[in-house]
């Protein structure tokens, strides 16, 4: 970065600016000679009339001054175009505008004598005696006021460029402040003055005033062409610029002797302009919520401070009606735009800033604010240098510091501290469970930490290291283990910037969420281990006991003996099973249904699809579903005896295992079954797994469906109509997507 444009340059640069214009415009005002008397333009009648007590025998409050004395005899009369405070506003022509400004000449010629003569309304004439200079306890609110004003353009918009000069829209808005500051610096001077001020310097404050307005609206016409985004190849921003300079150039050089024509209708014209403009870039930003929130407050602060100066101080001035009494406070205005910009950079990152442009300026204006209150104190209520501290020091700590601390706290909205048990408080949760994934859990607390408005993998991340990127709108999370490379874009719901503390945070973070995973691995083998002794000693103890019974045991006792002796394999089998996939458990089960149906005499259609995704059941899960299956079928061939069993299974849109089992059946309703032993333990078997299961008659047939959640989480209220997403045929649609009906009673 060029150490011109380092933010501390550009700042310091445009604080000492901002104190030169100050200066500047109170040597201006001070070194006119001072009158000493506050003159308004009376409703009626000629000359001027004089408000409130004044310093000089002989002329009193409600005086009226109709003439100034020349030493060579003549007069000068006075009127209220006297006191005009904008010449173009009440002139619609530079002709005439030049003309009062050699009539201000004549004036300020006569008062630059120690004794002014004037004649007042009844006849009387008196000698006002003259100061060299104006005094700056002299100086009207209004002088104070357009200066506030203009220093707070300059630095508001060199704010802006200090931190952002590469951004073209960020240096057209830093060229807005600098008109404003030289519209209302020019502004305050003549403005503010007792009667008259020297006509040339007169003219130059008005061209610059009118020039700074100009400057102000051919930048922000630039602004909006570039900002949020950029809406066409062609230098629209350099044009505009170039179009209003060069009418500030005709303003100087009074190429054209109408007003409206080179100052007011272009002005006008350029509100309208960024108006069009600001419409385009909104309907551009019609597919990103972000731009339109920023693009929302940058429009509102500027339509709101400069519609409201147009409507109340420029538009009149096309008709005729001479606004120049309130023009100097219309300049308050302006800064509705710098404010909103501020709010809108504490909100929105405006221009792509973060929440410290806006405390850093709070932090210095508010000491800027307590030197010149100190120096205030001193000047003008007179009160001595101890006093001054002691009074400056009790307002900064009683009303300054208060106020700077609520601000900070309702505009920037802090961001909450991450203490350590936050931290584990968030990885334990996210971990809790041992079916979550650790991927998307850990791409969960990333978006639950920093709550960014996207987050994408990275493929082929360069780097080991995690790093912000973009001057802080994005942050990339290395690789580490089995964890992808992330980036997150837009921290915050896109209200502030990544920072250097939330690198510590990503570390401290990945740290935790390493040893609760580890804990987590450590907990599953130890229950691993046990499930595998407890396996062995039912495997070696009540396995040999049962198989022994079933040799000894005659008759109908050895085969319960050995019916008990496989389901205890079956158990013993489902503890040290690994994990299987889905469809090897169908393929189990399509070949135990076809062996039992096929020794039933019954046959058996088989309906589900081709392909699965690769779903894997654990051993106590796969165990529980066969016994269900395997009760159905018991079931259905115990008291049915059907020539035909129709079984189809599916995946539901959330994950569920669906399955229907069709036969013939000519018994009572399912309503009215009274619920028995072998249907309680089903529907236990089903709960347990935090599935359902429901039977309902078709015609000749019954149909006994549930579902089971595969993925964590409990079966929806009602079947999701259709097992479309995993491949299934439209039979089998057809079969396992069926409301429930819930069975009371059976």
């Amino acid at each position: 970065m060029p150490e011109i444009f380092r933010p501390q340059t550009v700042i310091s640069t445009s604080v000492l600016l901002a104190a030169l214009l100050v200066a500047v415009a109170i040597a201006l005002a001070t070194r006119q000679p001072g009158l000493g008397i506050t003159l308004l333009a009376p409703d009626q009648g000629p000359g001027l009339q004089v408000d409130g007590i004044t310093r000089h025998p002989g002329l009193s409050d409600g005086d009226r001054l109709v003439a100034l004395l020349a030493p060579d005899g003549g007069t000068i009369p006075l009127g209220a175009e006297d006191l005009s405070p904008e010449p173009d506003a009440r002139f619609a022509r530079y002709s005439a505008m030049d003309a009062f400004f050699a009539r201000q000449s004549a004036i300020a010629a006569l008062m630059r004598t120690d004794t002014l003569r004037v004649r007042l309304a009844d006849g009387r004439r008196v000698a006002l005696h003259m100061t060299d200079h104006r005094p700056v306890a002299d100086l009207p609110f209004i002088f104070w006021f357009q200066l506030i004003c203009a220093v707070g353009g300059l630095l508001g918009g060199a704010s802006v460029l200090a931190f952002r000069w590469r951004d073209p829209a960020a240096r057209y808005f830093a060229l807005t402040g600098v008109g404003l500051s030289l519209a209302a610096t020019a502004a305050s001077i003549y403005s503010s003055r007792e009667l008259a001020i020297d006509g040339d310097l007169f003219r130059a404050l008005s061209a610059t005033n009118q020039s700074g307005s100009l400057l102000f609206c051919g930048c922000f016409i630039a602004a909006m062409w570039h900002y949020p985004r950029r809406l066409g190849r062609a230098p629209l921003g350099s044009i505009a610029v170039a179009l209003y300079m060069a009418l500030a150039a005709s303003v100087w050089l009074r190429l054209q002797d109408d007003v409206h024509l080179v100052m007011h209708g272009p002005i006008l014209a350029g509100y309208l302009v960024t108006c069009v403009l600001g419409a385009l870039q909104w309907r551009r930003a019609r597919g990103d919520a972000y731009d339109r929130a920023a693009l929302s407050a940058f429009l509102s602060a500027w339509l709101l401070g400069s519609g409201l100066f147009l409507m109340v101080s420029l538009v009149p001035v096309l008709f005729g009606i001479d606004t120049g009494a309130t023009q100097a406070y219309t300049f308050g205005f302006f800064l509705f735009i710098y404010a909103g910009v501020a709010l809108a950079i504490a909100r929105y990152r405006l221009f792509e800033l973060d929440r410290w442009w806006f405390g850093a300026w709070v932090v210095f204006l508010g000491g800027s604010a307590l030197i010149v209150l100190d120096l205030l104190l001193i000047q003008l209520l007179r009160f001595d240098d101890s006093t001054a501290l002691l009074v400056s020091l009790a307002l900064a700590g009683w009303l300054y510091m208060p106020i700077r601390q609520w601000l900070m706290t309702r505009l920037q909205k802090q961001r909450r501290d991450v203490t350590p048990a936050a931290l584990i408080a968030k990885v334990t949760d996210a971990l809790s469970g041992r079916e979550r994934d650790p991927v998307a859990t850990w791409t969960h607390l990333l978006h639950d930490m920093f709550r960014p408005l996207a987050i994408e993998r990275v493929p082929e991340a360069n780097g080991s290291a995690d790093t912000i990127q973009e001057s802080g709108l994005s942050m990339l999370v290395a690789r580490h283990g089995q964890l992808p490379a992330l980036r997150m874009r837009y921290c915050g719901g896109g209200e502030r910037l990544f920072r250097r503390s939330d690198l510590r945070v990503i570390g401290d973070l990945r740290r935790l969420f390493d040893e609760v995973l580890t804990y987590r691995g450590q907990i599953e083998d130890g229950i691993a281990r046990e499930r595998e002794r407890v396996a062995r000693d039912l495997h070696d103890d009540v396995g040999a006991r049962l198989l022994t019974m079933s040799h000894r045991l005659p008759g109908e006792h050895a085969d319960g003996a050995r019916e008990a002796l496989a389901m205890l394999r079956d158990v013993v089998h489902s503890m040290r099973a690994p994990a299987c996939l889905l469809e090897e458990l169908l393929g189990d089960w399509r070949a135990e249904a076809a062996e039992r149906c096929d020794a039933a005499g019954t046959d058996l259609a088989w309906n589900a699809p081709e392909s699965l995704p690769d779903v894997r059941v654990d051993g106590a899960t796969a165990l529980a579903l066969s016994r269900v299956l395997r009760e159905v079928l018991s079931n259905a061939l115990r008291h049915s005896a059907p020539d035909r069993i129709e079984l189809a299974i599916g995946l539901t849109d959330d994950g569920a295992l669906a399955v229907a089992c069709r036969h013939a059946y000519s018994g009572v309703p399912p309503e009215t079954w009274t619920e028995s032993l072998g249907l309680s333990n089903l529907r236990q078997r089903i709960g347990r797994l935090d599935g359902r299961v429901w039977w309902a008659a078709d015609g000749a047939s019954l149909v006994t469906r549930w579902q089971v959640p595969l993925r964590g989480g409990r079966a929806p209220a009602s079947p999701v109509d259709g097992v479309a997403a995993t491949g299934a045929g439209a039979e089998t649609v057809a079969l396992v997507a069926t409301e429930p009906r819930d069975m009371q009673g059976t």
